[in-house]
């Protein structure tokens, strides 16, 4: 199987939405 995002590529994504995750979480705990 051939994918046409390049393996570092769909790395530097999956790090991407994991960075804004963690954004996220932080905003929900200083909401509280």
């Amino acid at each position: 199987m051939v994918s046409n995002i390049p393996l570092h590529r769909e790395q530097e994504l999956t790090a991407k939405l994991s960075a804004v995750g963690v954004r996220l979480e932080i905003l929900k705990h200083e909401e509280d």
